[in-house]
C-alpha cells in the first residue's frame, strides 16, 4: 500500500482481490487500509480457518483435501492468530464484490454469513451465486464458459468500481 502513493499510480483506484485462501488474505488488507482500498473482489472466499465449520457442510465427507489444506495452513501459522473475517467487518470495510457457489462449495455457508455481516455493517455488497458450479470454478476458464462469463462479469464490475467509485 505504501507504493500505491507513488507517482503514476492511481491511489484512488486501488482494489484487492483473491479467491479461496487468497480472499482470506485480501480481505484483511482491505480492512487495514479502508481509505486506500476502494473495493474488494472475493471469489468463494475462505472466511475462517476452522475445520469444524467445514465439517458441518453437505460435502463434509468429501472435504478431505480442503480439511487437509486448513490443517496445513494452521500448522504453518502456528502461534499466529487466524481470525475469522466475520470479526473484521465494520462500516469502513470497502464495498465488496463476491462470487459464490452453493451446495458444491463447502465454504458457501460462510460466504453467506460474510455477505450478511457486510450488509449489517452498511457495506455495499454484491454477491453473485453460481449454483451449478463448484468451489474454485473461476480457475477453469479454459474449459468452462460459465467460468469465463463469471470472471468477465466480475472484471467489468471491478473496473466500474475502480473508475467510478462503485
Amino acid at each position: 500500500m505504501e507504493k500505491a502513493a507513488s507517482p503514476g499510480v492511481g491511489i484512488a483506484r486501488v482494489g484487492v482481490a483473491g479467491d479461496s485462501a487468497g480472499a482470506y488474505l485480501a480481505a484483511p488488507l482491505a480492512a487495514a487500509h479502508p481509505r486506500a482500498v476502494r473495493t474488494q473482489a472475493l471469489l468463494f472466499p475462505l472466511v475462517q480457518l476452522d475445520d469444524a465449520t467445514w465439517s458441518q457442510t453437505v460435502l463434509r465427507d468429501s472435504r478431505v483435501v480442503g480439511r487437509l489444506a486448513v490443517a496445513y495452513i494452521n500448522a504453518q501459522m502456528a502461534g499466529v492468530a487466524a481470525p475469522s473475517l466475520l470479526h473484521a467487518v465494520n462500516a469502513r470495510t470497502p464495498p465488496t464484490l463476491m462470487i459464490g457457489c452453493t451446495h458444491l462449495d463447502p465454504v458457501h455457508p460462510d460466504v453467506e454469513r460474510y455477505a450478511q455481516a457486510l450488509r449489517t455493517a452498511g457495506v455495499p455488497v454484491e454477491l453473485t451465486v453460481y449454483p451449478t458450479q463448484a468451489h474454485g470454478f473461476g480457475n477453469m476458464t479454459h474449459v468452462s464458459p460459465v467460468a469465463v462469463q463469471a470472471i468477465d462479469t466480475l472484471g467489468a464490475r471491478l473496473g466500474e468500481a475502480l473508475r467510478d467509485g462503485g
